[in-house]
């Protein structure tokens, strides 16, 4: 329901979104969930104000819920599944984020171990 609100607000004028490393729902997430090993960035979501949702280094569904213990834990999800924008250098990022090549371009990225 936020998305829509905040879609229809977009075209106002008076929505916000949110900033860099604020929390996102990928729209279209592959089947069999996402690859630890991979990158991925949506373009076009409601979520974030620069429209750019990153999903990174995460495996699985960040979307699944569940209490079996299969499922990620919402920090694993904040950590790895956030808004992000195009940079050029580190200074670009908020604190704690670097300016990271996915190989489609550099974009903030949770400096992670």
């Amino acid at each position: 329901m936020r998305a829509l609100l905040c879609a229809l607000a977009l075209t106002l004028g008076a929505c916000t979104g949110t900033a860099i490393g604020d929390p996102c729902v990928p729209e279209r997430v592959p089947e069999g969930g996402f690859d630890p090993s991979e990158t991925y960035l949506e373009t076009g979501s409601v979520d974030c104000e620069t429209r750019l949702c990153m999903v990174r280094h995460f495996a699985g569904d960040p979307r699944r819920q569940c209490d079996d213990g299969s499922c990620p834990s919402e920090r694993e999800v904040r950590e790895r599944v956030y808004c992000t924008a195009a940079c050029t250098t580190d200074a670009d990022c908020p604190a704690d984020f670097v300016c990271a090549d996915i190989g489609r371009g550099t974009y903030c990225a949770r400096d992670l171990p």
